[in-house]
């Protein structure tokens, strides 16, 4: 923004105070604080300002100054502290009257304000299918004030420009998920937004080992986490074999060079619009069957890089192919058909918990569903709980998972419906094979604990409970694991390979692999984990036997990995952090244990690895080890540990998200633990490095931090409430009309059923708002989240509702005619009841200091309200609505 523009903005909406005084001369000034100014201008010019521009504009105006205040407020999601003042003294150094500063202020109103160049276009994926971006005037002036006068974007976006409009494509050199900016020089301002390109075929050398960081490209807008997964997909369905520690086998070239028939189809595949694809001529044509007319439409297809292309990308708007839907091509006149499968929307359900219940004999007849279990718990610390009805064997591969505490299998005494359960920000369920998601509850908790584990034990439950049994199974009493399928298969690759004492050794091979193989090894990472041995093996043209039988201090494994000698290496804890890295997930430590036996071919004792592996990696959990991260928390049992992660991330679901991935608990466990460490007092919650280590703290110090968890209220300062009676909730208004879907319908619409549920139920927050959209146009709340606050924002600007920040980031919206009242709680989260309403029930409540204070105003307000624990998120929200009592309490007794 315009550092001038911006600088006449604030000094004239600081005089306009000014001048609401009843004394205005040369000696008066203002000020207000920088985020209310910002709010103000950001009506005027649009949310691109931030207060670096307003910082600028005090650079440049001799009338203005930047000013801190003592502390710090929050509005509309920006928290600063600092202020602009204006000081008049130069406009009119002599002036006594106000007549000079009014004249100035009707100076500045009959003056034409420039135009503002902007896009509504927030980002989105990018392909080789068209996407325009419109650029309009959003400032001052008329639409034709904006002239684009050029166009600067990424190397793998293409744009063309008609006008203000831009049409942009993305076409990536190498596959992966690419993000960048583009920017727009118009004749007003530049304008800048994100934009993402994903392509799901990676150029792949031909090689039987693969590893994912060799076949990513480099490249500095590379989402090299999301490319990853984009990655992995390809490999798996090129016919790889996936380890832990991102190494890909592949055991047949036969699969590879057939035919890729057909292809379950990702959101991924959709957007980008291509399939990787082998086995087809270089051009052909394609046939889609659309009601018994396979000819109606015909596709010129050309293969490049393994990957369909030319007008393969139009195949998907025109059979309107859905995720989860299988697309199959079949010869058919010389080219290929295309036909879809009917959709099986499990395929691409997401989640941290699985529950797969139903008859055996069912769930065996769909080994797809249990393999999509398996490698979902394999690969990712997800829990998959298998709830079966009936009697019969098992596959190995799910008893193997069992007992090495993968997934939990239980034998329900009831028969069960036939459905998996995805459990994540929402809980879905569906009905096998083709079934649609459904919105539905958790699997009953009851029949999961009345049902038998397979063979008698939980093995998972143990393992989370404690790592120390009395019954003596296992060694010396602890919980012995035994290994899943991904950690047998890497076991197996990690293994000597046998050294061939007869190769032929050339001196050329002799002097690269004493002098120049160490070098190149400790480049590629082999001092620090086991790599893929291929990449180097080719680049200097030796067989793995040759570097068996005569490299210096390395050796390559049996599964093809490149490693140090155990010898080498170190001892017990260097192993253990060397295979650590190389699984690279959350693994317990009799399975650890065993995976460095393997590979150092010592046998370890039990109780002593214990030590030495928490030691050397991070804790994950009781009796469970991590990759340690560059911090780490310092405590060592849940709670606390939970505390250390809230303090660090600052943000409930970020932490939830990480404890999620990196600890083995249960949900029920995580959620308890995070309600207690929420509970306790904010000085125990500091960053992780300012704690101290728990083993360097004395018993006697332990026992009252743990006592202070729960702080019970004391009874000689327990709120008194007297005889008031009980408060009275009023019935929660409901709308009952259906609701337009925000995806499809015009943004009038949208706006016109957003002010029609806000002008019947308000007030409500943002999140209730969106809710009860999405429940009366019976669609997903992530579905109209973004569409619905746009349209509120904008009724909001145009005064047809009333939008109002509290601090803390807390929003609501009102309508002129609504009154707050107490309401009941109906289906509303304790997030969803606005600050008016938690005023309301705390005064209802009778609740005054000093016999009461913030926590025991929480705690009585969740109870009126039979929240409990689940009040946690709206603590602040609470905490906010009491110091407003507070004052009001003070003003009435000052008046």
């Amino acid at each position: 923004m315009d550092a001038g523009l911006i600088a006449r903005e604030l000094e004239m909406a600081l005089l306009a105070k000014i001048l609401e005084t009843p004394v205005v001369n040369a000696n008066s000034n203002w000020q207000m604080r920088a985020p209310a100014l910002l709010y103000l201008l950001r009506q005027y010019f649009g949310e691109h300002v931030t207060l670096d521009d307003l910082h600028a504009a005090t650079q440049v105006s001799p009338m203005l100054t930047w000013e801190p205040y003592e502390k710090a407020i929050e509005i509309a999601g920006v928290e600063s502290r600092d202020g602009v003042r204006l000081s008049v003294r130069r406009w009119s150094p002599v002036a006594s009257v106000r007549a000079p500063f009014e004249a100035k202020l009707r100076e500045h109103a009959s003056r034409p304000r420039p135009p503002i160049a902007a896009t509504r276009y927030r980002g989105g994926v990018l392909s080789h299918r068209p996407c325009t971006v419109e650029i309009r005037n959003e400032g001052y002036g008329t639409p034709t004030d904006i002239q684009v006068t050029g166009i600067n974007t990424p190397d793998w976006v293409t744009s063309q420009q008609t006008g203000t409009t831009l049409t942009l494509t993305a076409d990536p050199p190498q596959g992966g998920v690419y993000r960048g900016v583009v920017k727009v020089t118009t004749t007003a301002n530049d304008v800048h937004f994100p934009v993402i390109a994903q392509k799901a075929v990676f150029t792949l050398p031909d090689r039987d080992q693969l590893g994912l960081d060799e076949c990513l490209g480099h490249h500095p807008d590379l989402d090299r986490t999301a490319s990853e997964i984009l990655l992995e997909k390809q490999l798996v369905r090129l016919g790889y074999e996936r380890l832990p520690g991102g190494l890909f086998l592949r055991h047949s070239l036969h699969s590879v060079t057939s035919r890729t028939p057909s292809w379950w189809l990702t959101e991924a595949d959709i957007t980008t619009g291509r399939l990787p694809a082998t086995g087809y001529p270089t051009e052909f044509q394609l046939y889609i069957d659309e009601g018994g007319r396979p000819d109606r439409y015909v596709l010129n297809v050309t293969v490049h890089n393994q990957e369909l292309g030319g007008e393969f990308p139009e195949l998907f708007d025109l059979i309107d192919a859905q995720p989860g839907q299988q697309l199959t091509l079949s010869p058919y006149r010389g080219g290929f058909k295309a036909a879809l499968s009917p959709a099986q929307p499990w395929r691409t359900a997401s989640g941290h918990t699985f529950w797969l219940q139903g008859p055996r004999d069912k769930v065996l007849t769909h080994p797809d569903v249990t393999q999509f279990l398996l490698s979902h718990c394999d690969d990712k610390n997800i829990t998959v709980n298998l709830l079966l009805f009936g009697e019969g064997e098992l596959p190995a591969d799910l008893i193997r998972q069992h007992r090495a505490g993968r997934l939990t299998i239980r034998w329900a005494p009831q028969p069960t419906p036939f459905q998996l359960v995805a459990c994540g920000r929402e809980t879905v369920a569906f009905s096998l094979p083709f079934g649609s998601a459904q919105p539905t509850g958790s699997v009953s908790q009851l029949l999961w604990e009345s049902a038998q584990p397979l063979q008698g034990q939980d093995y998972r439950e143990l393992a989370w409970q404690r790592s120390h049994r009395g019954d003596g199974s296992g060694e010396n009493g602890l919980i012995d694991l035994e290994l899943s399928v991904g950690m047998t298969r890497l076991a197996d690759a990690v293994k000597p390979a046998p050294i061939t004492r007869s190769v032929r050794i050339s001196p050329a091979d002799s002097k690269r692999l004493l002098e120049v193989f160490p070098r190149l090894a400790r480049e590629f990472g082999a001092d620090v984990r086991p790599v893929a041995a291929a990449p180097l093996l080719k680049r200097l043209g030796l067989t793995a036997d040759q570097v068996n039988a005569g490299a210096n201090g390395y050796r390559v494994t049996a599964g093809g990995y490149l490693v140090r000698r155990p010898q080498d290496i170190g001892r017990q804890r260097d192993w253990t952090v060397y295979i650590g890295a190389l699984y690279g997930g959350v693994i317990h430590h009799s399975q650890l244990r065993k995976l460095v036996e393997v590979f150092s071919g010592n046998r370890l004792e039990a109780t002593s690895f214990v030590t030495a592996s928490l030691q050397a990696m991070g804790w994950a959990g009781n009796g469970y080890r991590r990759p340690r991260q560059p911090w780490e928390p310092t405590a060592r049992e849940l709670t606390p540990f939970v505390a250390e992660i809230l303090a660090r991330f600052g943000n409930q679901d970020a932490a939830l998200d990480w404890l999620r991935r990196h600890l083995a608990a249960s949900e029920t466990q995580l959620t308890r633990a995070l309600t207690k460490a929420e509970a306790l007092p904010l000085p125990q919650i500091q960053p992780v490095e300012a704690l101290p280590s728990p083993r360097t703290l004395p018993k006697d110090r332990r026992v009252p931090q743990k006592a202070q968890v729960n702080p019970a209220p004391s009874t000689s300062h327990s709120p008194l409430t007297g005889s008031r009676k009980p408060p009275r909730f009023a019935p929660l208004p409901a709308l009952t009309d259906s609701l337009p879907d925000p995806r499809q319908a015009p943004a009038a619409a949208v706006r016109a059923a957003v002010i029609r549920l806000i002008a019947a139920e308000a007030p409500m927050t943002d999140s209730w708002l969106i809710r009860r959209y999405a429940l009366l146009a019976k669609l997903n709340p992530k579905q109209v989240e973004r569409v619905v606050i746009d349209q509120a924002e904008f009724a909001a600007s145009t005064g047809q509702v009333i939008r109002t920040v509290h601090a803390g980031g807390w929003v609501d919206y009102t309508a002129s005619a609504n009154q707050a009242s107490l309401r009941e709680k109906g289906s509303r989260q304790a997030v969803d009841i606005p600050l008016a309403e938690w005023c309301e029930l705390l005064r209802s409540l009778g609740l005054q200091a000093p016999e009461c204070d913030e926590h025991r105003a929480f705690t009585a307000a969740a109870a009126a309200y039979k929240f409990g624990a689940a009040a946690a998120p709206a603590r602040s929200l609470i905490s906010l609505a009491w110091q407003i009592i507070q004052q009001e309490g003070y003003a009435s007794s000052a008046g």
